[in-house]
C-alpha cells in the first residue's frame, strides 16, 4: 500500500484546525478567569456604587 503525497490544500486545512483547537484550549482558561473576576467585580462594587449614588442624591441633591 502506498502513501499519497499531501497537498499543500490539505496541509493548510490542518494546520489552520490545529491552530484553532489550540487557540480554544488556550483561551478558555481565560476567559474562566475574567468571568470569575467580573462577577467578584460587579459584586463587590454593586452594592458600594448603589449605596454612593443614594447618599449622594438623598444627602447632596437633598431629594427624597
Amino acid at each position: 500500500m502506498k502513501l499519497k503525497k499531501p497537498s499543500t490544500d490539505s496541509i493548510i486545512d490542518m494546520s489552520v484546525d490545529l491552530f484553532l483547537i489550540l487557540w480554544d484550549v488556550l483561551s478558555s482558561p481565560i476567559l474562566i478567569v475574567m468571568r470569575i473576576i467580573r462577577h467578584l467585580m460587579k459584586k463587590l462594587f454593586s452594592g458600594r456604587l448603589k449605596r454612593v449614588i443614594k447618599w449622594f442624591v438623598h444627602k447632596v441633591l437633598r431629594i427624597k
